[in-house]
């Protein structure tokens, strides 16, 4: 599991997150994003500084970027967290885990890119509601 978006977390970095998790030749992977719960120091800063985008307790499951990162847009955390992922479950994912007839990690594959796909979908009126507010 990979938390994406501290402050010195640019979208280079995320990148290189996903090209090294995918040259790992790990089975299975999770790119998160960094996300300040309540209770803890870091909702304390980021309210503090300002950062908070809202408080829609719902969005703050880790797949929703619900801060302003420091070297990005918000917007740009949220879709390049999505693309790393896209990256990992890739078809050439897919096609080595279907060359050694390990077919649950070919389904897996499979179901990471739907997934993928889905929350881009799923997530474009969130996002078209940060470009709105940051915009």
């Amino acid at each position: 599991m990979f938390v994406l978006g501290a402050d010195a977390d640019d979208i280079g970095t995320i990148r290189g997150i996903a090209d090294f998790a995918t040259g790992l030749g790990i089975d299975t992977v999770q790119f998160m994003i960094l996300t300040p719960l309540p209770g803890t120091p870091l909702l304390h800063d980021m309210t503090k500084s300002g950062r908070l985008l809202h408080t829609d307790w719902s969005k703050y499951d880790a797949q929703y970027v619900v801060f302003r990162p420091r070297l990005m847009s918000p917007t740009a955390l949220q879709i390049e967290t999505f693309r790393a992922m896209g990256r990992f479950y890739s078809w050439r994912y897919i096609l080595r885990h279907l060359a050694r007839l390990d077919f649950h990690y070919t389904a897996l594959g499979i179901f990471g890119k739907t997934a993928v796909h889905k929350s881009l979908k799923v997530s474009s009126a969130y996002l078209d509601d940060l470009d709105f507010n940051t915009g």
